[in-house]
């Protein structure tokens, strides 16, 4: 029989966000002929840890209690000492520091780290990040853009870098045909008149998705002859998106949009409110590889987005979607109108995105991707 590759995965917590459900689907999808995998959180668990267990994966939490926890540091080390892995592949920046040293000092050979944003980082975690990369046998990105920034800006080799896109778990989202059919009642469930134009973003409330261009939107397109609602699809997690939500709140609020936009709160499963929606706009400047943007392209939305990180990767522009600057209000505004006055091309982008989810950014394309990388970079440590 042949021993299976042991791939021990680092991550901070199981909260909702994009790392997270990239994990999720890999560690549900994996060949279990060929890999052993196992997750260690380092801080907490989340809204994801059900679903994890249900994945056959039961995470281990080390309840990381401070940011110089040394306690926590050496029970990690022994844990992954006692694994021992053949592969530790970490997840997010705290992740990539703790688990990433853990991981050398216990005497892993191969140790992968992941980088989900953009790869613009403040002057030291610039460094750090410039550092750990001689501990690592390899930086998986999640855009050829964040790639390019990390060897071009802080100077990690290339020959370290690569990209590997997300995949859409596209079993966990329902039909195009049933989601159309309950829009009705979903909107019904908000307020939402059924001939209201609906234009909408999911996201969590941070700085990075520059709310403020989103309101800039609705104050333009309030005087237009359409009659149009605004959703934003999700909420502030950490205390310091909380503080946002509330700067957001209070300008929506200055600037009489309240009854224009509508904050949903936190939701597990997008896909109802993705579906209700005319036209998905994405407003971010700072971004990795966004897995909303492609769950609306999956559910075949028209989408603006602005050129963040991969956005452009995800969508050609003029092709499946519409790119604009970061900070264009105007650029979305007009985007917006075009779209509204041809349906027709609406409807092409939008069926042209879906398209190109099914084809490129499929879960199975990113768990056959991922296994291929652990297959090759196995023995380099040896």
């Amino acid at each position: 029989m042949v021993k299976k590759i042991k791939v021990l995965h680092i991550i901070p917590t199981l909260t909702i966000g994009g790392a997270e459900r990239q994990l999720l689907s890999l560690v549900s999808g994996y060949d279990k002929e060929k890999f052993e995998m196992k997750v260690f959180c380092t801080t907490s668990g989340g809204a994801l840890h059900k679903e994890f267990i249900a994945a056959g994966q039961e995470p281990v939490i080390f309840d990381k209690c401070s940011k110089a926890d040394l306690k926590f540091f050496i029970r990690l080390i022994k844990a992954i000492k006692r694994y021992k892995p053949d592969i530790v592949h970490t997840w997010l920046d705290t992740a990539n520091i703790w688990g990433g040293l853990a991981a050398f000092i216990a005497g892993v050979k191969v140790i992968i780290s992941s980088e989900r944003s953009d790869g613009n980082k403040s002057r030291l975690f610039a460094f750090i990040t410039k550092t750990l990369s001689n501990i690592f046998t390899l930086v998986i990105c999640n855009s050829r853009s964040a790639q390019d920034t990390l060897h071009k800006k802080i100077g990690i080799p290339a020959k370290k870098l690569t990209t590997v896109y997300n995949g859409i778990d596209t079993s966990r989202i329902p039909p195009i045909q049933s989601i159309r059919q309950s829009s009705r009642d979903t909107r019904s469930e908000y307020g939402i008149e059924q001939d209201d134009l609906l234009i909408g973003m999911a996201c969590r409330i941070d700085v990075a998705k520059d709310l403020e261009t989103f309101a800039k939107i609705a104050e333009k397109l309030t005087g237009t002859y359409y009659s149009f609602k605004m959703l934003i699809i999700g909420d502030a997690l950490f205390p310091e998106e909380k503080t946002y939500k509330e700067q957001i709140i209070k300008l929506l609020d200055d600037k009489g949009l309240r009854d224009r936009i509508i904050i949903t709160g936190f939701k597990n499963d997008i896909s109802k409110e993705i579906g209700m929606l005319d036209i998905y706009i994405h407003t971010s400047i700072r971004e990795g590889l966004s897995n909303s943007i492609a769950e609306a392209m999956l559910l075949e939305k028209p989408i603006i987005a602005t050129d963040a990180g991969g956005n452009a990767e995800l969508i050609e522009d003029k092709v499946c979607g519409i790119i604009v600057k970061t900070g264009d209000e105007q650029g979305f505004t007009d985007g917006i109108l075009r779209l509204v006055s041809d349906k027709e091309l609406a409807f092409g982008y939008a069926v042209k995105a879906r398209e190109k989810i099914l084809r490129a950014f499929s879960k199975e394309v990113m768990v056959d991707n991922m296994q291929n990388i652990y297959l090759t970079i196995k023995d380099r440590g040896k």
